[in-house]
């Protein structure tokens, strides 16, 4: 069973929560689809053979157990909530789940159990201000930056679903609240005269067996939540732009873990009956069994559904003081667990805080190890109301401890994120809630013992402002441009809009900047070579703003002109390579083709042995900076000794390895003879003409 532990007072450095006794006279028996007998087919038939096969499903059950059962309603998904005829410790509910597990028909049993709310009501009346909201790393060391996060976001079109004692009227509740639905299925817990229905709202939790009044708790979440800003009224809501759904599944003496699971299918859309015509993005669960309770199947299976819709589930450590388990539903997979910080930034004494903690909150409350001055215990202020049993008049300052106050500060700070940005995923919200949460403060309980804390404590500025960072890249700049060229440069940036863009050259020969208040930029490049740094800014509409670096490279090609060459006779033959470089930079050569044996070395382009015939060599004249010239090509002929002429076929030169040659370049071109390549055609054609006719 749930209590609502916001009974309990804080004394003395302990924070003692109000338990029951581990009893539960409720089991959920999950059925095997088809099995044989189908048993959840037939335990939900209806009509007169629905209902017999029903009773012959629970008698069977009955017999194996040992022990009368009766039904105490129907699951959505199909599970059956039985009721047994004595109540169970956790090991007699261990062995009887076990028993009934072993029917065929059967998929899994888990007890269900009591929860309450995490919320503490301290015993400090002076701490009426808001702590929690102030800017990070200020006089309040455990602020979480709400005031420094609400010029960004407020939370506007963010479904925010608080599962909790149901919602109650507040002047100061200023955020939207839509029709939610009662999941309350006992009557006498439920305390209005009824079962599940469309109405949310709280009649009132006292526990006469507990002997505590009547908490307010839902109020006081949704309070925390959604008060309304600058109305000189009560609080500041932490979201107050958020639309609230109120979800009830806690009443006198706290709730049941099925109704809670119902709730969480109803809110985030997955479940039916009727369907959820405003499915929440975010859920809090300010609530959760004593710790050690385990994520049973049928909580587990409806966060896994809730998570693959889209939706981010919160829930409260719990106020055991564990250091090895937390509450479920807080120790189910997928869940942001929250414990709780004080004001001092220290671990509140009453929190659970395991290794597997997400992070922590503004809780307030006793320390865990400071004391004295160091020591700030004070309590988060939020909404309430006067009555003890029934609603009584709105109050505008309750003070709210425990790890119930502290989840809705992360609930809060993910409802800011994804007003901003919808898209965001639950592991993504949870990576960036850890990313920039702030370390505890030295000297502190989670500073001495890292790794029990968590990331560290929620800085809600720092996450929603990396949500709202612009992503910004840059097109348009090439590895290299030639002196002269016109250079564009297009900025684009995704986040919050309208942008405003700032372009600043910082290094190299000045340019004319064009368009520099604007995502595209444009300038001449300078003649010769030379290194230009640009920083182009980013800012949104909130006055955000990114910025990044870009560089281009102005470099001229080296320019290499083709040639042509003679010789008569194989006798080794070589050319003097010249290019020309705008930049005067020293110039090597590469061969990328020719016959066999051709080589380059230095400047100088040589074949020992020369074949007759018409040959080709491809060369690149490359700078220091490794750009290449366009391919100059050189033929060469090769007449053969004693004047004949080469033959046609042998024209075309091999291809061969291209090879690195570095040397000094100069300003000509290739140092080849063209007349004397002349020279030998006319002299070939003349001794063609002295040759006899065949």
């Amino acid at each position: 069973m749930l209590l609502l532990a916001g009974a309990a007072l804080l004394s003395g450095h302990a924070a003692q929560a109000v338990q029951t006794p581990p009893l539960t006279d409720r089991l959920v028996v999950r059925f095997r689809p088809g099995s044989e007998p189908d048993l959840r087919a037939t335990a939900l038939a209806a009509g007169a053979s629905g209902a017999r096969s029903a009773e012959t499903v629970r008698r069977r059950l009955s017999d194996r157990l040992g022990q009368e059962l009766s039904v105490v309603r129907q699951r959505g998904d199909g599970s059956v909530i039985y009721r047994s005829r004595t109540a169970m410790d956790a090991d007699a509910a261990r062995q009887a789940a076990h028993r009934l597990a072993r029917d065929s028909g059967v998929l899994d049993v888990a007890p269900d159990v009591r929860v309450t709310g995490h919320g503490l009501l301290p015993d400090d009346p002076q701490a009426a201000r808001q702590w929690d909201i102030a800017s990070s790393g200020g006089a309040a060391a455990g602020a979480a930056g709400f005031v420094d996060a609400w010029p960004l976001s407020r939370g506007l079109g963010v479904v925010l679903a608080v599962i909790d004692t149901g919602s109650l009227a507040h002047p100061d509740l200023g955020a939207t609240l839509l029709p939610g639905r009662d999941f309350v299925s006992d009557a006498t817990t439920g305390g209005d005269g009824d079962s599940r229905d469309g109405d949310a709202s709280d009649p009132g939790d006292w526990c006469a067996s507990a002997g505590t009044t009547s908490s307010w708790h839902g109020l006081m979440t949704t309070g925390l939540l959604g008060a309304t800003h600058g109305n000189q009224r009560g609080i500041a809501g932490l979201a107050p732009a958020v639309s609230l759904l109120p979800a009830r599944a806690m009443g006198r003496c706290g709730g049941w873990l099925s109704d809670v699971a119902d709730a969480i299918l109803w809110t985030s859309g997955a479940g039916s009956s009727p369907a959820n015509p405003t499915p929440a993005r975010v859920i809090n669960l300010s609530l959760g069994a004593s710790a050690g309770t385990a994520c049973h199947g049928y909580l587990q299976d409806a966060i896994t559904r809730a998570i693959a819709r889209g939706a981010v589930v919160v829930a409260s450590a719990g106020n055991d003081a564990s250091s090895t388990r937390l509450a479920a539903p807080a120790n189910c997979s997928g869940v942001i667990s929250v414990g709780a910080h004080t004001r001092s930034g220290d671990l509140a004494a009453y929190s659970n805080h395991t290794a597997s903690l997400t992070l922590t909150a503004p809780g307030g409350g006793a320390c865990a190890v400071q004391t004295g001055s160091d020591c700030d215990s004070s309590a988060i202020p939020t909404l309430g109301n006067s009555g003890t049993t029934t609603p009584g008049l709105p109050v505008d300052n309750r003070l709210y401890g425990g790890t119930s106050s502290a989840a809705p500060h992360v609930s809060a700070a993910v409802a800011l994120m994804l007003a901003i940005d919808a898209s965001l995923t639950p592991a993504q919200i949870q990576s960036t809630l850890q990313a920039h949460a702030r370390p505890h403060p030295a000297g502190t309980l989670c500073a001495r013992q890292a790794g029990l804390c968590g990331a560290g404590m929620l800085d809600a500025a720092a996450a929603v402002q990396a949500v709202a960072l612009p992503q910004l890249s840059v097109t348009g700049a090439q590895a290299v441009v030639a002196g002269g060229e016109r250079v564009t440069l297009q900025a684009e940036a995704t986040g919050l809009g309208p942008f405003t863009w700032r372009w600043t050259q910082v290094s190299g020969p000045a340019v004319a900047l064009e368009g520099s208040d604007g995502a595209t930029l444009s300038f001449t490049a300078p003649a010769t070579r030379s290194r230009l740094g640009f920083q182009v800014e980013v800012t949104t509409a909130h006055q955000i703003s990114h910025g990044a670096p870009v560089q281009v490279e102005v470099n001229n090609a080296p320019q290499l002109d083709d040639a042509s060459a003679s010789q008569t006779g194989q006798a080794a033959w070589s050319l003097r390579l010249q290019a020309r470089d705008a930049d005067a930079d020293v110039l090597g050569y590469q061969l990328l083709s020719g016959p066999e044996g051709a080589s380059v070395s230095g400047d100088l382009l040589q074949w020992t042995s020369p074949q007759p015939g018409h040959w080709t060599f491809e060369i690149v004249a490359v700078d220091s900076e490794g750009l290449a010239s366009p391919t100059a090509r050189v033929t060469l002929t090769v007449l053969a000794a004693g004047g004949d002429a080469p033959a046609s076929t042998t024209s075309t030169g091999t291809g061969s390895s291209p090879a690195d040659a570095g040397g000094p370049g100069g300003g000509g071109a290739l140092s080849g003879t063209p007349l004397a390549a002349l020279a030998a055609v006319v002299l070939a054609w003349a001794w063609l003409r002295r040759r006899p006719a065949r």
